[in-house]
């Protein structure tokens, strides 16, 4: 038997590539088959009767644009009917720009969301097989690892809570894992594959764990450096420096049509700033260890408190047979290259997954730029289901991968390596060639065949569906009111209410505003308005309205400020000057899972403000505010007489008479736009109870004039005496610059491209 030096970095064929589609995707189909047998349903958690962030916030993102566009004729950036009125581009978590979105405008989310998440997580299993195989796996040891992946029980669990942005970003781990693999390979020379998965998975819209992927792989390229350096490789080290930066600085470019507006809004957002330690570090602990076996160890999927947090945030289970794979991977292939860069890679982000309960994290608080702007540190476990996969797949070879590949030697250089393999050239095919070899597969498939077991019952524990006609629709709270909206000829009906009691998803279809919507990351100028709005502590605020509404703690002059025509409420309220009971009953659940016993109707009751103001009116006598701090700005609104006062940063009119309140004419509203007009004796301001964004553009009649941030959250421009008319406009910050820059990075990247092609042949 002749013996032949191999290259053990594999390449991925086409037909590697056909075949980890088509097997993936029958491994998805098998873990997801309560989507299977129901196609049309959504594909939600057992916890909340099917109430989560799919059915509370994502159906309702994914289909803004084009619910939108139907309702006033234009592509719109602005949604006026989430809180006080939100940028659409600019929200983190929208996703405009990433192409399998366009599905959900092209076709409605309620048909597409479900198995778009699902195909993510098929995907990520593709990748992660491609990946395998191409650091020299066999087919059988690569399925393992995709097995591993397309049901990790962490990004299970995010699929059940209905974590569409998170699970979307996290499916291209093992796509810039493979990018990065090849651009070690060549000590940074192709290195053009790394911004185009990383500015994808940028798109997606949860930037928090491709952040935490890209310091690890930064540390790395410095680690690479640092030995390509030391064997005195210095021109090797320089390249992987050099090309890292390159890397980087495109996939900015890449994506600078939703950075920058997503930078510029984040800048007026609650997350402007570093949060506190201890809720930016709120971390496993020690009691999760037990999970590492039992994944229900502490908790179960249906309970929605623990003293452990959410089942789906700190679940700390990677599967039995992967776990036990990948600790064999590490002893076993240590000298593979790639083994020990997962190990390291791995080791750091538990240590990180735990937050606060290890000095490591506080270090990473305190020195990492951006790292305190995110909450929950074991979203980190998204990128450890992926490395768990890699080294079981790994480890999986050494059980039952071809002979050739049980061993790896240090290699030269990138993740090259060479090694005597004792094998004819024919033990080298990917078909089994002998029986040693179909016993190798056999045993493959079969701790395949387990591992796939073992994350579907997992699977089938965690996830219900629900059919789309159980989404609650057109209740009597929606019938009562959309007729009131009906009645309003140019602005949207405002409303308090609970998402049990009416959901953002109602109130965006019925054309009804909700004043607390589900908004993942608020604008601190509408939480000013809201801890105004309600007499409460801090703690107790709720910004997304998951909470029932009690009258008695309604500041009634922010109210009226504010524009709320309607309290929803779940239970009655004792009579309150200003406020009457209009209507009563009981509405069905949100939503309900198939197959469950249907749960008994839900009371509510409505109360109409008597005493609101008008969307948009005048005041003379202004309040200045600019010398004050964002508490005592609270203080003094609700205070004021808001009927004869505005408050504003500075007084911009000239004194002398000011005009008496008055009300405006809203002559045009839409998404984009709205018209006022308004007669005056004196100089006044006229306030739009609208949100203030910089966004905003407003002329007097024709005039470019200056908006000015009214009453904590509110719209105001100052008027001279005389009748105006005077328009508003939403430009989206950025994002022409933005759609611009990516559009120059993207074709130099395809000039690059060309021409390395070209001078390679």
């Amino acid at each position: 038997m002749s013996r032949r030096r191999v290259d053990l970095t594999g390449r991925v064929s086409p037909r590697d590539v056909v075949m980890a589609g088509v097997v993936v995707a029958g491994v998805s189909l098998s873990l997801f088959l309560m989507l299977t047998e129901h196609p049309s349903d959504l594909l939600v958690g057992v916890h909340s009767s099917g109430r989560n962030d799919l059915t509370t916030q994502f159906l309702r993102f994914r289909d803004t644009p084009t619910v939108l566009h139907q309702r006033f004729g234009e592509w719109s950036n602005w949604d006026p009917y989430l809180a006080l009125g939100l940028p659409v581009h600019g929200n983190p978590q929208a996703g405009l720009l990433y192409p399998p979105n366009w599905l959900c405008f092209a076709f409605g989310a309620e048909q597409t969301l479900s198995w778009l998440m699902v195909a993510h997580l098929w995907f990520g299993g593709v990748g992660v097989w491609l990946l395998a195989r191409y650091i020299g796996l066999s087919r059988v040891a690569s399925l393992m690892g995709a097995v591993a992946a397309a049901g990790a029980p962490y990004l299970v669990a995010h699929l059940a809570e209905g974590h569409v942005a998170q699970l979307f970003t996290v499916a291209w781990t093992p796509w810039i894992l493979l990018a990065f693999e090849r651009f070690l390979e060549t000590s940074g020379r192709h290195w053009r594959m790394v911004p185009v998965c990383v500015a994808l998975s940028f798109l997606a819209g949860h930037v928090q764990e491709l952040y935490y992927l890209l310091l690890l792989l930064s540390g790395c390229v410095v680690v690479s450096a640092w030995r390509e350096r030391r064997s005195g490789k210095r021109e090797a080290a320089t390249s992987l420096i050099v090309h890292w930066f390159l890397a980087g600085g495109l996939s900015a470019g890449l994506v600078c049509g939703d950075l920058i507006p997503v930078w510029m809004n984040s800048r007026l957002a609650v997350r402007s700033e570093r949060m506190p330690l201890g809720v930016a570090g709120d971390g496993l602990s020690i009691a999760h260890l037990k999970q590492l076996l039992d994944p229900f160890a502490l908790n179960a999927p249906e309970e929605t408190t623990s003293k452990y947090g959410f089942y789906w945030t700190k679940l700390f289970h990677f599967g039995i047979v992967p776990l036990m794979l990948a600790a064999l991977a590490i002893l076993v292939q240590w000298k593979r290259p790639q083994t020990r860069r997962l190990f390291w890679m791995l080791a750091v982000a538990v240590i990180f997954a735990f937050g606060t309960a290890t000095p490591f994290f506080t270090v990473c608080y305190r020195v990492i730029p951006v790292l305190g702007s995110f909450r929950v540190p074991t979203r980190i476990l998204f990128l450890c289901s992926f490395f768990v996969a890699l080294l079981a797949a790994i480890g999986a070879e050494t059980l039952f991968g071809r002979r050739s590949e049980l061993v790896s030697s240090e290699p030269a250089t990138g993740g090259h390596s060479e090694v005597d393999t004792g094998a004819d050239s024919e033990a080298l095919s990917s078909s089994p060639s002998s029986g040693r070899e179909w016993i190798g597969v056999l045993i493959g498939l079969a701790f395949a065949s387990v591992t796939g077991f073992e994350l579907w019952r997992h699977a089938d524990r965690v996830l219900a569906t629900v059919e789309p006609a159980a989404l609650r629709r057109n209740s009597e709270v929606s019938q009562f009111l959309k007729q009131a909206e009906a009645a309003e000829l140019k602005s949207p009906v405002r409303v308090l209410a609970s998402q049990d009691l009416y959901s953002d998803i109602e109130s965006f279809a019925d054309g009804v505003q909700r004043v607390r919507g589900y908004e993942p990351v608020p604008q601190i100028r509408l939480v000013w308005a809201i801890d105004a709005l309600f007499d409460l502590p801090d703690g107790e605020l709720d910004f997304a309205g998951f909470r029932d509404c009690n009258l008695a703690t309604v500041n009634h002059p922010v109210a009226n400020l504010l524009g709320v025509r309607f309290v929803v409420t779940g239970r009655e309220q004792p009579e309150l000057p200003g406020w009457r009971q209009v209507s009563t009953g009981q509405i069905t659940p949100p939503v309900e899972l198939r197959g469950a016993e249907r749960e008994a109707g839900i009371a509510f009751q409505i109360y109409e403000n008597l005493d609101v103001l008008p969307r948009a009116f005048v005041v003379g006598r202004a309040v200045e505010c600019a010398d004050l701090e964002a508490q005592q700005r609270i203080d003094q609104v609700e205070k004021l007489d808001l009927r004869q006062a505005v408050q504003l940063e500075r007084d911009v009119l000239s004194d002398g008479p000011r005009s008496d309140f008055k009300v405006a004419q809203i002559e045009d509203f839409k998404a984009d736009h709205v018209r006022v007009s308004v007669d005056l004796d004196a100089p006044g301001y006229l306030v739009l109870s609208d949100l203030f964004h910089p966004g905003w553009h407003a002329t007097v009649d024709g005039t470019t004039t200056e908006i000015l941030p009214a009453d904590l959250a509110l719209r105001a421009v100052p008027l001279a005496a005389g009748r105006h008319v005077i328009e508003f406009a939403y430009e989206c910050p950025g994002q022409k610059l933005g759609l611009v820059l990516s559009a120059a990075s993207l074709l130099g990247l395809l000039i690059s491209a060309v021409t390395v092609r070209r001078r390679s042949t």
